[in-house]
This record gives structure tokens, C-alpha cells and sequence, in this order.
């Protein structure tokens, strides 16, 4: 049983060498944030109780699904939260320990 909430797909995921362009988060809450990741990339993600943050993101060049997905958990991660796998189609969101950053 998950403790916290879980994020499923709304749409069907693109490809991973998808081109993306002009994607922009600005202070963004977590769970559009996560929506997002996660209407792109096909993968669920269970939201922890209690994790939140407000998400920043400005990616102004063309890049592949692959590489955005890179930099989305790069800034997740500096923003204090981890994704986890649980299994191969899903994570799960969790606040990172200030003294691991």
C-alpha cells in the first residue's frame, strides 16, 4: 500500500528519442511537475506523504526525451527529491536527507 498518492500516465508516452523544445517551469508545484514527467515518459510515480517542493525548469533548446528526462530528475534532486524505482514502470518520489544533496 502506498503512503502518499500515485501519479499514472494521462497519455500515451512519446518516444524516447523524441524531440522536445521551450520547456519551461517557473517555481512550478510538484505534482504538475511530476505530471508532466510522467505524461511523457509513460512511467508512474508514487508521491510520498508529505513531499513537496516548488520547481524550476528552463530547457530553451531542442533535446530528446531522454535528455529531458535527465534533467528533470537532475532538478528534482537538487530541489530535495529523489525518484526511486519500485518496479520497471514505476518510481517513487521521496525527500532527500539535507545531509545527502
Amino acid at each position: 500500500m502506498v503512503d502518499g498518492i500515485v501519479l499514472t500516465p494521462r497519455v500515451a508516452p512519446r518516444s524516447a528519442d523524441a524531440k522536445i523544445q521551450t520547456v519551461v517551469f517557473n517555481d512550478a508545484p510538484l505534482k504538475l511537475f511530476l505530471h508532466e514527467f510522467i505524461d511523457m515518459t509513460g512511467i508512474t510515480v508514487e508521491l510520498a506523504s508529505g513531499v513537496d517542493a516548488a520547481v524550476t525548469l528552463h530547457v530553451l533548446d531542442e533535446v530528446t526525451l531522454s535528455e529531458l528526462q535527465a534533467r528533470m530528475t537532475a532538478v528534482l534532486k537538487s530541489s530535495g527529491i529523489a525518484l526511486l524505482p519500485v518496479t520497471t514502470n514505476v518510481l517513487r518520489a521521496v525527500q532527500i536527507e539535507s545531509k545527502l544533496r
